[in-house]
């Protein structure tokens, strides 16, 4: 991530949390009478929206195994790919021009591609087992780790492309 970014988003914690505090420090002092439900409520609330702010920790290589578990959303070039890592070993992706998969195997594969994956430290390797395209069956695609937290996933293919994934959540 481009140190600009970096410091676009500290900066707007830190202001988010500078402003939370001067707004808690005013509601107290203009309190005319005891605290009520209704305060309290919006005590609450001021609370959980400075916790909010908290910046997200990055994965520890050690849990990286455990913490992928999930489907991820990836864009490369303007188009999207997601991707399922599951507790038994495989994954499943569906696959548009220009994603990870398709770059990193055969540009312009389009469809579901399903295999296995591992892990062995940053590097994750994905096993081709089934896919729409017979061109890339039994294939392998490797990727290294370049930055993990809980909502996003950089990778960097074995072809030099670097992908950014953020954690798709299901409702």
């Amino acid at each position: 991530m481009p140190i600009s970014i970096v410091r676009r988003k500290l900066r707007f914690v830190f202001r988010s949390v500078h402003l939370t505090r001067h707004l808690f420090v005013a509601m107290l002092l203009s309190m005319k009478q005891p605290l009520t439900f209704k305060s309290i409520g919006l005590l609450f609330i001021l609370i959980l929206g400075v916790a909010a702010c908290s910046p997200v920790k990055p994965v520890v290589e050690s849990s990286y195994a455990t913490d992928i578990l999930g489907s991820w959303q990836g864009t490369v070039e303007g188009m999207n790919e997601t991707i399922t890592f599951r507790d038994d070993g495989s994954f499943k992706a569906l696959v548009r021009p220009g994603g990870f998969i398709s770059n990193t195997i055969s540009e312009g594969v389009t469809g579901s591609i399903s295999g296995t994956w591992a892990l062995d430290g940053q590097t994750i390797t994905l096993q081709i087992t089934g896919s729409e395209d017979e061109q890339v069956l039994n294939r392998k695609a490797t990727s290294t780790i370049l930055s993990f937290n809980q909502t996003e996933l950089v990778l960097k293919s074995g072809g030099g492309e670097t992908s950014t994934f953020t954690r798709s959540i299901s409702l």
